[in-house]
């Protein structure tokens, strides 16, 4: 009989298993990110560019760069500013369209992701799609004009463009800019603040956040009077607030105004109603 030396089992390797696991938790990571980059530009539809039309425009820069545009057309003019204002600031441009496409959070994240929201909220999309058609022949051919100029120096400055698939534009894109922009600069947006503001209320059951929020909404009193001082200063001969956006600014003082009170009175009475009914509580029926 022979006696042999039996080799311990050797312990498993810790540390290249935790190692491996790291690796691929970077790999699973790194998945999901280039995921991330790639879906968001496949998720979308290409737009259609306007049709092809030959401009005949100018573009001159005066010794402090302010560009002077020549055009045979308005058209033609509405195509130079945009490729004016391109050169000067093609990035907040694409913004500017991201943001119309609902695509502004790709672009610049949470911030963004507020404005496509929205953008969604007000249905700027089905805005323009259900009244575009019916805009005067010149006026779309003005939206047209600017989206050409963007295209135009969008396939001279590839390199330039920030979001994928977000070229080429049209007037549609245009449009809907106007459309997303407008309600805040007349003072959706102090509408909207206001009532999120009063959630941070802190005052237990017996505040009511909402409340709070339609009692600090804004009046605008003060854009009234700058509304005013605009009106009355002229510049070669027009006013800065010309008519109809000095009657824009004066219905949305006018609405905010008459509006605000009873909508606080409404939700103060139904809150009464509700503390009466706690009060009373549950009667028993014999």
């Amino acid at each position: 009989m022979t006696d042999r030396t039996i080799a311990p089992t050797p312990a498993p390797r810790r540390r290249s298993r935790w190692k491996t696991g790291l690796v691929g938790l970077l790999v699973v990571l790194a998945l999901i990110a280039v995921g991330l980059a790639v879906w968001e530009p496949l998720s979308v539809d290409a737009r259609a560019a306007p049709a092809p039309m030959t401009h005949d425009v100018r573009i001159v820069r005066d010794d402090h760069g302010v560009p002077h545009i020549f055009g045979a057309t308005d058209a033609d003019v509405s195509f130079g500013i945009a490729y004016a204002h391109s050169e000067d600031d093609f990035s907040t441009l694409q913004e500017v369209v991201a943001m119309t496409r609902s695509r502004l959070g790709a672009a610049t994240g949470a911030e963004g992701a507020k404005v496509d929201y929205a953008a969604k909220l007000l249905d700027t999309d089905g805005t323009v799609a259900r009244h575009y058609d019916a805009l005067p022949a010149d006026v779309r051919a003005l939206l047209d004009g600017y989206a050409r100029g963007m295209n135009l120096y969008a396939d001279r400055h590839p390199e330039e463009i920030r979001l994928a698939r977000l070229f080429p534009v049209n007037g549609r894109d245009i449009a809907a800019g106007f459309a997303l922009r407008s309600p805040f600069f007349f003072g959706l947006d102090s509408v909207i603040g206001k009532l999120v503001a009063g959630l941070g209320v802190v005052g237990g059951q017996k505040a009511d956040r909402f409340a709070v929020g339609i009692g600090m909404i804004p009046r605008g009193e003060v854009g009234l009077i700058f509304a005013n001082v605009g009106a009355g200063i002229h510049v070669n001969g027009e006013a800065v607030i010309v008519p109809n956006v000095y009657m824009a600014i004066v219905l949305m003082v006018m609405v905010s105004t008459v509006i605000t009170p009873p909508w606080l009175s409404v939700r103060l009475g139904t809150l009464k109603k509700r503390e009466a009914a706690a009060a009373t509580g549950p009667t028993d029926e014999t």
